[in-house]
């Protein structure tokens, strides 16, 4: 009798437990607008991300250069300078907060623009056990009709450290993983159309 007791409490306890468990890690959505082909993308302007963290400013340059670079080599588009897009940007009163087609319209020298928003960057695993998890999204809108192109939504994004965290190399870490953060985000966008 005692050990079936024993093994009730078990199960109840086990039960119990996975009803606290944290949401589950890594939901990503991918969206391709299914006529993306039939608007011409050659350049693109990448805006300032937005990042909230208490480490929004490095790790929103980190975004956006690793956004761009991604863009430039992996998915062959051009990039426009971040003082230019930052200049057009300042003067149309846009920024990765704004609306897409509102934000894509205000740059008369890129065929699109890439807005990053980071809603979430939980750090309390970062120097436990070197894990950051990412909340927001990342999409493209073309200028020239204010349409979305793409869009990838993460949740709970789980980025790992590029080995041990500590207090000594936390922050190399935290850029690494905001440079994973895009690789993945960007990863379904297709390369640009050679015609």
């Amino acid at each position: 009798m005692k050990r079936r007791t024993v093994t009730v409490g078990a199960t109840l306890l086990a039960a119990l437990w996975g009803c606290a468990s944290p949401e589950p890690d890594n939901l990503r959505e991918t969206w391709l607008d299914p006529d993306y082909r039939s608007v011409p993308v050659i350049d693109i302007a990448v805006l300032k991300p937005q990042v909230a963290s208490p480490a929004a400013e490095p790790l929103a340059f980190e975004m956006r250069q690793a956004a761009r670079a991604y863009l430039l080599e992996s998915k062959a588009y051009s990039t426009l300078a971040d003082q230019r897009v930052d200049a057009d940007a300042a003067a149309a009163a846009v920024d990765a907060a704004s609306d897409g087609p509102t934000a894509a319209r205000a740059f008369e020298s890129a065929d699109a623009v890439c807005l990053i928003r980071v809603t979430e960057w939980d750090r309390d695993w970062l120097t436990p056990r070197g894990v950051v998890y990412a909340t927001g999204e990342v999409a493209i809108y073309a200028r020239r009709d204010g349409r979305r192109l793409y869009e990838s939504t993460f949740k709970r994004e789980r980025l790992m450290g590029p080995g041990s965290v500590s207090d000594l190399n936390v922050g190399e870490a935290e850029r690494a993983m905001a440079r994973e953060l895009m690789k993945l985000s960007l990863a379904g966008f297709p390369r640009k159309i050679t015609r």
